[in-house]
């Protein structure tokens, strides 16, 4: 449609005065118009399935064409078609213009008659891209109206009155500005003295224009003007300018204007930057209206853009007459949309960023009632837009170009140059835009004229807290309004709610929308054992819990005794309102063992309502049994003396059943039994049940071995995630703080580490009774982490308080095991998880990880007295299963050292290591160096080597220590391979869910050859 039109503009010529007599109605359409419009825009017609708003309407009415194809919306014309009085069709052109918002719709003015007939009739609608065409549609043109005759000299009364406001608004003088060549102007009134040229600047301008239209016998241009209603829209204009106070543009102190030229993607930028209008408001009292009428340019837009839509279809009709009268209504409509615009871009309209505090953000489910939420102190910035006086000079260029008649289209001037753009030199006496061969090019040159722009300008803070200038809504069940109005609130039910503010459209002409999220969190129960063991039916115990996620009644709390019979509450201290520990004498009967505690809430709580938030606390009787033997190295025909212990037991109750498997019976009481081992290396075991109660037992698995090789092994792992609650940033001795203050557990942990003054390093060798001789220790983790963390941002009082949930967990086991035949392995397997979220700052976001990991080490030693050359095998394996996430792996070593008389031995020069190869030549006394390096790994490892005897008459003592660790934490930083990392190399992380995991076996087996 752009290239059409262009042609058709070109061709047309420049409009005459506007409101004489049409010399032969109807005329004929000029020879290149009717070429141009005579085929369809298109050379395949389809089936379209458009539709019409209305099927007829007035000259200047607005129809609505819906269903256009998606293909045909960029490039849309549409062709009118009329039988003409010799019977030949008579073509034409309806202004198209699309509806924003809307897919599939266009909108056109209804045109004159193609045939020229004012009077309407019957006509065709063929829509065309260029590619293709519609069908036609039957169309009914209705005749103009009968004129007013009064309607051209109304409106050029009604421009005068306007002119002088729009200049006055403006703090200027209109004679001043009339009396003044363009030269002498300041550049910012230049838009005022174009106005003053198109609207009364000679004969052919619009006031004159209309003056003459009044007066001449024709009647065209009234008919156009009683149709399309332009004096009215000027009308109302007054009445809104009206209602403004004077505004000034006038530079503020300390602000100097900026002439400085820029060229930014071939269109000019601002080279004269004015300051907005400084105007104080007292409050959203006095700025509603005034924004009201700003942002009433969206509703003025519609009208002004209909009556430039009419005016445009109007011109498309190719009789001089009605060209010329359609000249008059368009450029009279593009002033009135041009200035309105100015005037309102300089008012307040638009509103930046709206902030509102919301107290408490975190509602405990223990609050009362009677301690009302609320939402208060809601501001917001008011702006007017900038403004930009080059595209209203360009668009008031062209239209006074066509007004006033200057020459003919395609043909340059040689005038002089008002800041690159060609006029004539009696500038003041009529415009006339010198305009290249296609439209383009003459907007090319028209974009280079002076550009004065207006700043965008802040009216500071407007209070919109009451109900009158802003509506409070709450989304979600979490928390209800007492009081909408008030912005008063409680809590409801558990979970998030959402309260948005909303800045009332109805009393400003321009919304904003903010929210801010409240949590209602639960306050469960929380004692400080899971369960407790007592020794003694009978015992008197004490029971501590909390509800450490409340803040009003911690310790409203109850007990109830499951069944009851089985102990007596004696006595209830609250601390506080931070604990409560209740005191109870247990039953002295066994059989009442095991029994409950339910401790639940008595204080206010949040729907839903159920047994969720209570704690079970699990009393027992530890009824437990052990069996004990002092004697690690047991060796064929060895006799041992097994004893039992019964923990929790009455004193007639301290008896067990003894039971062997695989060696015979010596001897025999109720606590004790002497068995002697097998003749033969191997195994058997001793069981022992307890008479008072056959589900307490216990049993042991004891090796025989002709030589019992010693060897330890001390556990080192550790399971951790972050501890569970809230994380907040507030000062707790903040009265009124904008986020929680951080009530959450520490760092949760499962750990078998032991003690490193425990650890004895040679020559020194633990007892007997220390050694791993059949042994297995285990650890177990199932840590789960939820968190929700609160980060304040901003200054008081606009500070806000954003939430972000975490979850983690470390869950896994550490296995630690030894066998009699000289066997030691650590196992660990992993399963971790974690979140990283991006956390707003003051300073700049920042990503925060919920923190999981799993650590186990390698720590032992095997022992071994040397007195002659021994030749032993190291045999085993490490394997590496399913690794995943960042990873950090120490080699796990095997390492000789060599003591005699409590003093390692220095190496010789024939001995140097006292450590041989199977060739006999001396090598390393590291037997193993292994690490993983892929997720999935085996590694063999079978070592055989020869320890040198001792000197004559020695024993020296051989130890070959372990060691070796494994780390696993979710992946949240990149790291290539399990080695240490290069700390200058490591990035921050990354917003996401990150796991981490693996299995991880160390098998080994000593043996001699």
């Amino acid at each position: 449609m752009t290239i059409l039109i262009i042609a058709i503009t070109s061709a047309c010529g420049g409009g005459g005065g506007g409101g004489g007599k049409s010399t032969s109605p109807p005329l004929e359409p000029e020879a290149f118009f009717a070429e141009v419009v005579r085929k369809p825009f298109g050379s395949t017609q389809r089936d379209c399935a458009v539709s019409l708003s209305n099927n007829q309407g007035t000259v200047g009415d607005i129809v609505r064409i819906a269903n256009v194809p998606p293909e045909m919306m960029d490039h849309a014309t549409i062709r009118v078609i009329s039988d003409s009085s010799d019977g030949e069709p008579s073509y034409g052109l309806a202004l198209l213009r699309n509806i924003p918002g809307e897919e599939g719709s266009l909108e056109f003015s209804v045109p004159i008659n193609p045939n020229g007939d004012l009077d309407g009739g019957t006509v065709e609608l063929e829509l065309g891209d260029g590619v293709r065409y519609c069908q036609r549609q039957s169309f009914v043109i209705q005749a103009l109206p009968e004129a007013n005759p009064a309607a051209a000299s109304a409106l050029a009364d009604t421009l005068e009155n306007w002119l002088e406001a729009v200049i006055e608004i403006y703090g200027q003088d209109p004679q001043t500005i009339r009396n003044t060549q363009l030269r002498d102007l300041d550049e910012s009134l230049y838009l005022l003295k174009l106005y003053q040229i198109m609207f009364e600047g000679g004969p052919e301008a619009i006031i004159p224009t209309l003056q003459d239209a009044a007066a001449d016998d024709d009647l065209l241009t009234e008919r156009l003007l009683t149709a399309i209603d332009l004096e009215g829209a000027y009308a109302e204009q007054l009445t809104q300018f009206a209602m403004l106070p004077p505004l000034t543009l006038t530079q503020q102190a300390g602000q100097a204007e900026t002439r400085t030229r820029q060229l930014r993607n071939g269109s000019a930028s601002c080279e004269i930057t004015l300051p907005s209008l400084s105007y104080d408001f007292a409050g959203a009292d006095d700025i509603a209206p005034v924004m009201r009428i700003a942002n009433s340019q969206a509703v003025a837009n519609e009208v002004f853009s209909s009556i430039n839509t009419a005016a445009g279809s109007i011109g498309l009709i190719p009789h001089p007459a009605v060209k010329a009268a359609a000249g008059i209504v368009g450029a009279a409509g593009l002033a009135l949309q041009t200035s309105y615009g100015i005037v309102t871009d300089l008012l307040p309209s638009n509103w930046g960023t709206l902030t509102f505090t919301v107290t408490p953000t975190l509602w405990h489910e223990d609050r009362p009632e009677t301690l009302l939420g609320q939402v208060t102190d809601a501001k917001a910035e008011a702006f007017s837009r900038s403004h930009n006086f080059s595209k209203d000079v360009v668009n008031h260029a062209f239209a006074a170009a066509t007004i006033l008649g200057g020459p003919a289209i395609g043909k340059r001037v040689p005038a002089g140059k008002l800041n690159g753009v060609s006029v004539a030199d009696d500038l003041l006496g009529g415009v006339s835009l010198a305009i290249q061969d296609t439209m383009n090019s003459a907007i090319e040159e028209a974009s280079d004229f002076l550009t004065v722009c207006v700043e965008k300008q802040s009216f500071g803070l407007i209070d919109v807290s009451e109900d009158r200038w802003s509506q409070a809504n709450i989304n979600g069940s979490a928390i209800v309004w007492t009081s909408q109005r008030d912005r008063e609130f409680i809590g409801k039910r558990l979970g998030d709610a959402e309260i948005e503010l909303v800045i009332r459209e109805s009393e400003f002409g321009s919304s904003k929308k903010a929210s801010r999220n409240v949590t209602t969190g639960r306050a469960d129960v929380v004692s400080n054992v899971a369960s407790i063991s007592v020794k003694e039916p009978g015992e008197v115990i004490t029971v501590e819990a909390s509800r450490p996620d409340g803040a009003y009644s911690r310790d409203q709390i109850g007990i109830e005794v499951i069944p009851a019979s089985a102990a007596v509450l004696q006595n209830t201290v609250h601390y506080d309102n931070d604990r409560v520990v209740f005191t109870l004498k247990t039953s002295t009967e066994s059989k009442k063992y095991p029994f409950e505690l339910r401790l639940f809430p008595t204080g206010k709580m949040l729907e839903p309502l159920d047994s969720s938030r209570d704690e079970i606390v699990k009393i027992l009787n530890e009824g437990t049994l052990t069996i004990n033997y002092e004697k690690d190295c047991v060796k064929p025909g060895d006799s041992i003396v097994f004893s039992a212990t019964l923990d929790g037991f009455a004193n007639n109750e301290q008896s067990v059943v003894w039971d062997v498997f695989g060696a015979s019976v010596v001897d025999s009481d109720e606590l004790s039994i002497t068995v002697r081992a097998p003749a033969n290396p191997g195994s058997f075991n001793v069981s022992a049940v307890a008479t008072a109660n056959s589900d307490v037992e216990d049993e042991v698995e004891v090796s025989v071995q002709p030589d019992c090789l010693r060897k330890i092994l001390h556990p080192i792992a550790a399971f951790t995630t972050d501890g569970n609650g809230y994380y907040g940033t507030s000062d707790p001795d903040d009265p009124n703080p904008v986020c929680p203050t951080g009530e959450h557990d520490g760092t949760q942990s499962e750990t078998l580490i032991v003690d490193e003054t425990d650890i004895i390093a040679p020559p020194d060798i633990p007892d007997q009774s220390e050694l791993w001789q059949t042994k297995q220790e285990t650890l177990n983790s199932s840590l789960y982490h939820q968190s929700t963390r609160y980060n304040a941002i901003g200054e008081s009082p606009n500070e806000s308080c954003p939430s972000y949930s975490f979850s983690a967990s470390s869950t896994g086991s550490a296995i630690f095991g030894s066998t009699a035949e000289g066997g030691l392995s650590v196992k660990l397997d992993a399963n971790l998880q974690t979140d990283c979220k991006s956390i707003q700052d003051d300073n700049g976001d920042y990503v925060e990880c919920a923190g999981a990991s799993a650590n186990t080490g390698v720590s032992g030693f095997y022992y071994l007295d040397i007195e002659e050359e021994t030749t032993l095998r190291l045999s085993g394996s490490l394997q590496c299963s399913n690794l995943d996430g960042y990873i950090i792996l120490t080699p796990v070593t095997a390492t000789v050292s060599r003591f005699r008389n409590g003093q390692p031995v220095e190496p010789s020069d024939d001995n140097p290591t006292g450590v041989f190869d199977e060739e006999g030549s001396p090598r390393s006394p590291q037997l193993v160096n292994a690490v993983c390096k892929d997720p999935n790994e085996l590694i063999i490892i079978d070592e055989t080597f020869t320890l040198a005897g001792a000197e004559a008459g020695h024993t020296d003592l051989v130890a070959i220590s372990l060691l070796g660790n494994f780390l696993i934490t979710p992946g949240i930083i990149d790291k290539e391979g399990y080695g240490m990392p290069d700390i200058s190399q490591i990035e921050p992380p990354k917003e996401g869910s990150y796991t981490g995991g693996g299995i991880i076996e160390l098998e080994l087996q000593l043996e001699t050859k």
